[in-house]
């Protein structure tokens, strides 16, 4: 299955001006990738990644199988796919050597742009989510392969806008959603996110990305919000 000669000319057209990127094994677990809309090359991974953003992916031909939190989950052509990269992650199997797109947005600008309930709780609790069909795929083509252009080569103005786009495009698929190949666990049930539980997790975020670099602990994470260490663990 593809997304129409048009579009498939136009990724392999950006493929040979793009670098291409491929996971890299000696990556530092949890190195933030930042703001990224890039094209990557199907491959299978030698260990999990493990970073604490929100990861987009979109396939135009073939699929994606990754391991994620021990659960298989496939990325289908032509439906946006989104994930929270925290959860360790890893692809075993792919049906096609056509660059794909990958997104990656901090979570603590994801939590800031408030996202629906649904789509929070889905994503933190280990789920990937899904566009349910390929009604939308020419127009989710077109719409990430300008932004790969806009953050390649945009402006700041240019790549705020961009941002602004897929904010609204997650909101719009958070309505339009469809969990794939990770059912919720009876725990994950019970764990209802509420918007304090939003703030605080944001907190925590925050806290940990401006202080990475140091011998940060659970007690003093639990401590910059408020909270109990062990109630800090099992939020987060």
């Amino acid at each position: 299955m593809y997304i129409g000669y048009f579009h498939l000319y136009i990724i392999t057209f950006i493929s040979y001006n793009k670098v291409m990127n491929a996971f890299d094994p000696g990556r530092a677990e949890f190195a933030p990738y930042g703001f990224t809309c890039e094209l990557w090359n199907p491959a299978y991974m030698r260990r999990p990644d493990r970073h604490n953003e929100i990861e987009v992916n979109f396939v135009t031909q073939g699929s994606l199988t990754y391991l994620l939190g021990g659960k298989l989950a496939e990325v289908p052509c032509g439906r946006l796919c989104v994930f929270w990269a925290s959860i360790p992650h890893q692809i075993i199997a792919f049906t096609s050597d056509v660059p794909y797109h990958v997104l990656t947005l901090p979570l603590a600008w994801f939590l800031a742009s408030r996202p629906p309930e649904d789509l929070l709780h889905t994503l933190l609790n280990g789920n990937m989510v899904a566009e349910p069909s390929t009604d939308r795929s020419v127009l989710d083509s077109a719409l990430i392969q300008q932004w790969l252009i806009d953050f390649t080569d945009g402006t700041d103005v240019i790549r705020a806008l961009a941002l602004t786009e897929i904010e609204a495009r997650l909101h719009r698929l958070a309505f339009q959603t469809a969990e794939v190949s990770l059912p919720r666990s009876h725990e994950s049930e019970q764990a209802v996110i509420n918007s304090t539980t939003s703030r605080n997790v944001e907190e925590i975020t925050r806290y940990i990305a401006g202080n990475y670099t140091s011998a940060i602990t659970v007690k003093s994470i639990a401590e910059s919000v408020g909270l109990h260490p062990n109630y800090a663990m099992e939020l987060f």
